[in-house]
């Protein structure tokens, strides 16, 4: 009895099932139902299994920005590096130029000095050498030479005599000579006098 009863359930249980599947087509056919939205897609499959990466990309993407920063840092700081670099060059150039304007001024200050003591020398050789001649030799070589010059010549002729404590001859050389060229050096010793400690006595012309 028991099985004549199972017989007959069996193919009522599956006609139903049959049937049921055929419903559910007929159902998804008409999108009165979907079989996407009862079943798991494969794509939330994926996305459930991408999603322990997630948080290593949004990691990478914070570390590349990081690196992003500093590089612009870097770059930045270089610019800046190169900048003062370019200022340093130009200040250095400067301080070249200057140096070499120092270095010339100094050079045409020796020049000078250098002349100026050659001038001295010549001077004096010239004085010492005029004291020691005869007087009308002397006179000759005086008037001949260029009036400013032998101004200095006279001048440095007393200096001497008054080292070695003797009356100076320049009162007699310019007695005896030419009277305009006398006169012109009494001028020009008159306009330019010796500093007053080494200021000899006043010369006259005794013609």
């Amino acid at each position: 009895m028991k099985s004549i009863q199972k017989q007959k359930i069996v193919p009522l249980v599956f006609l139903n099932i049959v049937l049921v599947v055929i419903l559910l087509f007929v159902l998804n056919h008409y999108n009165i139902i979907s079989f996407s939205k009862l079943m798991p897609s494969k794509q939330k499959t994926e996305d459930v299994i991408e999603d322990p990466f997630l948080l290593e990309k949004e990691m990478l993407k914070k570390q590349w920005e990081v690196l992003s920063a500093k590089e612009q840092a870097y770059i930045e700081k270089m610019e800046e590096l190169k900048k003062k670099e370019e200022l340093l060059t130009e200040k250095l150039k400067e301080a070249e130029k200057e140096i070499e304007i120092a270095k010339s001024m100094q050079k045409k200050q020796e020049e000078i000095k250098k002349s100026y003591e050659d001038r001295q020398k010549n001077v004096r050789d010239l004085a010492q050498k005029i004291g020691n001649m005869p007087p009308k030799d002397g006179v000759a070589l005086l008037e001949k030479i260029d009036p400013v010059l032998a101004v200095d010549v006279i001048k440095e002729m007393d200096n001497i005599a008054r080292e070695r404590g003797k009356k100076s001859i320049t009162d007699y050389l310019l007695s005896i000579m030419d009277k305009e060229k006398a006169s012109t050096i009494i001028r020009l010793i008159s306009r330019y006098p010796t500093e007053p400690e080494n200021n000899p006595e006043p010369k006259t012309n005794n013609q």
